[in-house]
């Protein structure tokens, strides 16, 4: 964890993380288990299950539920480490994704190729649609769109489930990652066989050699932050295609180069 003045914190030695709500704790996983830790270190709750989990999420606005992938199973805890119970089995491994509101209105890629909307505390299903390969979900700010990443391009659907756009990617084209910026631009991460590039609203705001992780948003929405583990860098875009600022030396200062997260919205 980087703070505004450059200090470093080390949390762990974590799979992988993810902030909560105004930054009051980080959901953290390592195998089998998932923490909650706050900014200073401490560990405010923690579970164990058998499958390896890969990916945890904490609800937006309020913080009261967090959804995480154990194995092939979307399990649901509740954001104080009480209530933890099984919501799917036989899911794809994509991070699930919460629409931003208070409505506990959750996206995951389920069995057979679908993805499922569903109100989460009601255990009822919104609306399904079928993806091919679904990579990556991403709701878009307020809620109005949720950009669905699959082996064959990008789909976009409204609120209600309709399909409002696709896009297919050029053959041998690979999604990596799907994004939003916080006034509505569309930010997607393709890889080809030579190179992968970073658009955002369809313009080109970097390419380089090898595989770029997520993308992530500063609040303002002025800089898109990407890690480039080929280059052993944390790149940060111009959101209006100005000057890329680079971070060398990654691993040595934070570890292995993957996937960033900013704090706070």
């Amino acid at each position: 964890m980087v703070s505004p003045d450059g200090s470093r914190r080390r949390l762990g030695g974590d799979a992988g993380a993810s902030w909560s709500p105004h930054g009051l704790f980080v959901a953290a996983w390592r195998d089998g288990e998932l923490f909650a830790v706050e900014p200073s270190g401490q560990v405010r709750w923690s579970l164990a299950r058998r499958g390896t989990i890969s990916a945890a999420r904490w609800s937006p606005v309020d913080g009261y539920r967090v959804a995480y992938l154990s194995g092939r199973s979307l399990r649901i805890v509740n954001g104080d480490g009480t209530g933890d119970r099984l919501f799917a089995a036989q899911v794809r491994a994509v991070a699930p994704a919460w629409r931003p509101d208070a409505a506990h209105v959750l996206a995951y890629a389920g069995a057979g190729g679908r993805v499922r909307v569903v109100a989460v505390d009601a255990r009822r299903q919104l609306w399904r649609a079928r993806v091919a390969g679904i990579t990556r979900l991403a709701w878009s700010p307020g809620g109005r769109r949720l950009a669905v990443a699959g082996s064959r391009g990008l789909s976009l659907f409204a609120r209600d489930g309709r399909l409002v756009g696709r896009r297919a990617m050029p053959v041998g084209t690979v999604v990596d990652d799907v994004a939003w910026s916080p006034d509505a631009r569309l930010t997607v991460v393709r890889r080809g066989p030579a190179s992968s590039r970073i658009t955002v609203a369809g313009r080109t705001l970097f390419t380089g050699s090898g595989r770029f992780g997520g993308v992530a948003w500063s609040p303002s929405g002025r800089r898109p932050l990407v890690a480039w583990p080929a280059a052993d860098e944390w790149l940060f875009l111009h959101a209006d295609g100005g000057r890329v600022a680079a971070v060398a030396n990654i691993t040595r200062q934070f570890g292995p180069a993957g996937s960033v997260e900013w704090c706070c919205r």
